[in-house]
């Protein structure tokens, strides 16, 4: 099903901007009329949309991908214009889903590295984490707003169901979770939008090419070393800016811990159902600071043989 977006994307740069524009309007729609739902819907939209320009990039050039994106945002910004949604934050979005992709799917055409290419998702995800410390009370004070919106009509019942302040203690906290996850986010959009651009790619000129590429990945000692470092920071001085810093970098490594364990399946013939439950347990925080343990560590002790 998702294949037929990027055979939509071949058919010529209208179709491929068409496409990419009426994604992010998704994302912008979900996120501004339906929170709850926009929470999940925004950022795979925004992973689609991102996944389009990447997919041209790849596939015809950076001069395609801009002239497809210039068409898209012309697009985006009219319907969201007279929607009355446009604003900062569809520039936002702009910016992380076609900006991120025109980012990573340039290096890998030029470097021909997937790992290259992953490490360019960092910079612009570690601005974004350090923005989001910087200004992490004007966004909480959104996420707040925009909560105590979204449960407004059963605010009163659900207060009486928990304890005294704890209905207030809990939006507090979602909300905190929410302004500090900014650089997670995009991280996770970018990366994930290279990812399905690169699949697309293969599979319609070159199968099996991308699991060959995803099984090879490795980032490298230095960049696990700053890693590492990092992780520690975090716990030790247990600031706001590191902690936002050593996520962004440990989910990096956790996308190469995945590559180990994809490659353990399939070098040792294992089910495949052991990778549905680690995607199911993706969900635990554990999970992940494991996983991207696994990714850092293996660019210091050598797992696989490549």
């Amino acid at each position: 099903m998702l294949l037929g977006i990027a055979r939509i994307a071949e058919l010529g740069q209208w179709m491929a901007a068409g496409a990419a524009a009426i994604l992010l309007y998704i994302a912008v729609l979900f996120f501004e009329q339906i929170l709850v739902f926009g929470l999940l819907v925004t950022p795979i939209a925004l992973v689609l949309s991102g996944a389009v320009v990447g997919f041209v990039l790849l596939q015809h050039g950076e001069r395609a991908a801009l002239q497809v994106v210039a068409i898209a945002a012309l697009i985006v910004a009219a319907l969201a214009f007279f929607a009355g949604f446009l604003s900062a934050r569809v520039l936002m979005m702009m910016l992380v889903a076609w900006g991120g992709a025109l980012l990573v799917s340039a290096t890998l055409r030029r470097s021909v590295s997937l790992n290259m290419a992953v490490l360019a998702a960092v910079p612009l995800s570690v601005l974004a984490a350090v923005v989001s410390v910087l200004y992490q009370e004007p966004l909480q004070r959104y996420w707040e707003t925009a909560l105590l919106k979204l449960v407004g009509p059963v605010s009163d019942v659900q207060r009486d169901m928990l304890p005294e302040g704890e209905f207030d203690k809990l939006i507090e906290s979602m909300s905190t979770l929410l302004a500090a996850s900014v650089g997670n986010w995009v991280v996770v959009i970018i990366v994930c939008g290279l990812f399905l651009a690169r699949s697309w790619q293969a599979k319609l000129f070159n199968p099996g090419g991308f699991q060959q590429e995803f099984h090879r990945l490795q980032l490298g000692k230095q960049a696990a070393i700053v890693a590492a470092v990092s992780l520690l920071l975090a716990m030790l001085l247990k600031s706001a800016l590191w902690i936002a810093l050593a996520s962004v970098l440990m989910f990096v490594f956790f996308l190469q811990g995945l590559s180990v364990l994809h490659w353990l399946v399939k070098q040792r013939g294992m089910n495949k159902g052991w990778l549905i439950g680690l995607y199911i347990l993706i969900l635990l925080p554990q999970t992940v600071l494991m996983v991207g343990a696994l990714g850092v560590a293996e660019n210091l002790v050598r797992l696989r043989r490549l």
